[in-house]
């Protein structure tokens, strides 16, 4: 009984102050994707831009860009000067890139509107070192 007591009157004793630790730093890189046009008719060509964007005051060396692709041929047009860019399982592509503070970089595409329907891509941005990231998608409608 001597414990439980002991420990009551615990809780009425002031307890020291604690600073506030400020706010993470955001350390992801932010994403974007974009069809222009968003709408084409069958066999119609729209381009799909992927990107990311450093928007903190310290480079990011290795930043993954990556997409995930709607099932419609794609051609790419440009990608990032000097990324490593590949094919993975399915209907990804993805970019190695370095981002300098204030920087983006961007995967361009062509997309032809092989089938009526609406399709998604869906793209991240990555920073390997933290793993924190950001996602974006962009929508197309053939037909």
């Amino acid at each position: 009984m001597v414990a439980v007591a002991a420990l009551a009157s615990l809780g009425a004793m002031a307890m020291p102050a604690v600073a506030a630790t400020p706010a993470a730093t955001v350390k992801a890189p932010t994403a974007a994707a974009t069809f222009t046009p968003a709408s084409v008719a069958p066999g119609g060509v729209s381009r799909l831009v992927v990107s990311a964007t450093n928007n903190t005051t310290r480079g990011m060396s290795s930043v993954a860009l990556g997409v995930v692709l709607p099932p419609l041929p794609v051609t790419i047009v440009r990608q990032p000067a000097g990324a490593g860019c590949r094919r993975a399982v399915g209907n990804l592509l993805y970019c190695l890139v370095s981002l300098s503070p204030g920087t983006t970089r961007s995967l361009i595409l062509d997309v032809t509107g092989s089938a009526v329907g609406t399709f998604t891509a869906s793209s991240y941005a990555r920073n390997i070192a933290t793993m924190d990231e950001t996602g974006a998608t962009a929508t197309l409608t053939v037909g």
